[in-house]
């Protein structure tokens, strides 16, 4: 039978997994999974820690893939008779989704960008073919800094975020006879 793997097994391999896994097992979408299929069966506190355990072992290679229905197994002794429903469920949120992520190419970030080389006439002219005026980043960059900033004093918005504007307190005709009153001094 198989076993979950320890801490100490986990933060090793961790610490040599790809960033891409190491990415995924940190997500909030790997978490907002487990959490549908933990709600979804009612699976105890441990039982959904242990089903963390299995799909971690089986991210970071501590435990083959093959093993992982053995290892649910062993997370939902308690629960037997969810075990194929979860497992259905797992295999399509978890599994499925993860395999769909890491076949997407992956949008280069701007800091990674390649510069983009522009060919300069030595007489100082722009080469034939090319546009006689670029716009500059800054400039675009502070035309939308602008259209912004005029929103934003077109509206205003209150403490609560909505741009109505607040209710007047209530003020009743007469103070309460039980209590003090705040302004005047006691009698």
């Amino acid at each position: 039978m198989a076993t979950l793997p320890t801490t100490e097994e986990l933060k090793e391999k961790y610490a040599t997994a790809s960033s891409a896994v190491r990415k995924y097992i940190a997500s909030d979408e790997l978490d907002e999974a487990v959490g549908a299929i933990k709600n979804s069966y009612k699976l105890h506190l441990d039982e959904t820690e242990q089903l963390n355990t299995a799909l971690e072992a089986v991210f970071l290679g501590v435990r083959p893939a093959a093993e992982f229905p053995e290892l649910l197994k062993v997370a939902l002794e308690q629960n037997s008779s969810a075990y194929d429903a979860v497992l259905r469920d797992v295999n399509e949120k978890i599994f499925v989704a993860f395999r769909r992520k890491m076949q997407e190419p992956e949008a280069p970030k701007p800091s990674e960008a390649t510069p983009v080389a522009i060919k300069v006439a030595p007489s100082g002219q722009a080469p034939q073919g090319a546009a006689q005026t670029a716009p500059s980043p800054a400039g675009s960059i502070k035309r939308i800094g602008e259209q912004v900033m005029k929103q934003a004093e077109r509206v205003e918005v209150n403490t609560l975020g909505v741009s109505a504007p607040a209710p007047e307190p209530k003020k009743y005709p007469t103070t309460d006879p039980y209590r003090e009153s705040i302004d005047e001094p006691p009698k």
